[in-house]
């Protein structure tokens, strides 16, 4: 009796290579398959990320504009001359749902609106809607505000190293600008700028009130964080951060951050 494959089937054969081939073709069918349906349950469940292309620029600001020097001199005789502005040009999300961290790129923002003018100014005690073009009066003051929100769709997205310089200049005129800038080290992109206009009839100059710096977030309460110091007001900057003054800012809009501070006019003698 013979103990070797069953008489017809041995591999030489053509009827069984030809069942062989079918087997293994199902077995691959079988698998790619499965794969599929197991893929198809995993896009199910991953979230489309869309970036928002061809978007105005916010009506109040002119298109991205390159970033100036923080220091640099923004004084003007020209009181009809603005030097507001926001840049760099950055993908853009109409929700949290950014695959990484990153900064004030949303253009529906309901709190603010477009987060590319995330740094504006309005008078002190006033409700009016953050504007990035005032005209300053005597004897008032005005509040500058930062808005820093990091739109990652994950809340393991932190945003590191947060770190905000302002640029308030000395310098007199008609007209002066002033700068927020923001850092990260792991955001794309690793800086963004704002820039608002104070106007004025006659010259003037801007003041900083000291000790009026302040943090606002859910974790600091309805007081904000005092900013000691005016480290903000150099190129060095600052740290900010979501639950401590640690450069972390985590993802979505519980944890976004208003920075103020205040100036004040001061007029030449007429």
């Amino acid at each position: 009796m013979s103990t070797g494959a069953p008489s017809g089937w041995s591999p030489g054969h053509r009827h069984w290579r030809i069942n062989t081939t079918i087997t293994v073709v199902s077995v691959v069918i079988a698998l790619l398959s499965a794969s599929a349906t197991i893929f198809g349950v995993l896009r199910s469940h991953t979230p489309t990320v869309r970036a928002i292309v061809d978007v105005p620029a916010p009506s109040n600001l002119p298109a991205a504009t390159k970033s100036p020097e923080p220091g640099s001199t923004m004084c003007t005789d020209d009181p009809d001359r603005s030097m507001s502005g926001w840049g760099p040009a950055r993908p853009l999300y109409d929700s949290d749902s950014s695959p990484y961290a990153t900064l004030d790129s949303l253009w529906e923002n309901p709190n603010i609106g477009d987060e590319r003018a995330f740094y504006g100014v309005r008078e002190e005690g006033s409700t009016a809607p953050w504007s990035q073009d005032l005209e300053v009066k005597p004897g008032k003051r005005y509040v500058v505000r930062a808005y820093i929100h990091n739109n990652a769709g994950s809340d393991r997205a932190v945003a590191r190293d947060v770190n905000l310089a302002v640029n308030l200049p000395t310098c007199s005129g008609l007209s002066i600008g002033s700068n927020a800038f923001v850092k990260a080290s792991n955001t794309f992109p690793n800086e963004m700028w704002g820039s608002i206009t104070f106007t004025s009839s006659r010259t003037f100059n801007l003041a900083y009130v000291e000790g009026s710096a302040h943090l606002y977030g859910n974790a600091y309460g309805k007081d904000g964080v005092k900013i000691k110091g005016t480290a903000f007001l150099t190129s060095a900057g600052t740290l900010l951060g979501s639950a401590a003054l640690d450069g972390k800012v985590r993802a979505g809009y519980e944890n976004a951050l208003y920075f103020t501070y205040v100036v004040r006019p001061q007029f030449a003698s007429s």
